[in-house]
């Protein structure tokens, strides 16, 4: 499984709410709760439409945010094109 990583990144700055780790071929986006610093949701990616269905899935969450989905979609859309989430 991906790693429980929630250090800081080379900047100094926070890690961002959501990334990308990639783990025995698959993509795994790790959803991260600043609220919660242990905690980490890992749902495996493996095309642009699973991530338009985790995108629908994930914005139902109570802890995520805005700035949780806006990553996400960037992410996807890096990883699968412009189809994933809808863009």
């Amino acid at each position: 499984m991906p790693s429980n990583n929630t250090s800081s990144n080379p900047a100094g700055a926070p890690v961002p709410l959501v990334r990308i780790e990639r783990f025995d071929g698959g993509v795994f986006a790790i959803f991260t709760d600043p609220d919660r610093p242990w905690f980490e949701y890992d749902p495996s990616v493996r095309s642009a439409e699973q991530a338009r269905e985790m995108a629908r899935h994930v914005a139902d969450k109570q802890w995520v945010t805005q700035a949780h989905l806006q990553q996400f979609e960037e992410l996807m859309r890096a990883e699968f094109g412009e189809g994933a989430c809808g863009g």
